[in-house]
């Protein structure tokens, strides 16, 4: 999350607390029990255009946390009719030597 977040609370790449909304909810099967932001921080960027010139004024967190219950099953709807291997090279998380 360390890019600031915007368009909020639509902006799901930044993973903001909001963004656990979509992902962890009764059409997924999840129950959210507590989630939270921290470790403020301030963008500085090294270039300077138009895209990051105000980065500093603009709040951002180092961090997002979410502590979620699998309550029940995803909706149907949602599958993702895909092995790991069909789109990561190597398993989660990779073994040296495996």
């Amino acid at each position: 999350p360390a890019w600031p977040a915007h368009e909020r609370p639509w902006d799901f790449w930044r993973f903001s607390s909001e963004s656990f909304d979509a992902l962890l909810n009764r059409h997924t099967g999840f129950r959210i029990l507590k989630r939270a932001e921290g470790m403020p921080a301030a963008i500085l960027p090294l270039v300077r255009e138009n895209t990051t010139k105000h980065m500093l004024r603009h709040p951002c967190n180092l961090c997002v946390g979410v502590l979620a219950e699998k309550v029940g099953s995803s909706d149907a709807r949602l599958a993702w009719n895909l092995n790991a291997a069909d789109v990561v090279a190597e398993g989660y998380p990779g073994r040296p030597g495996a």
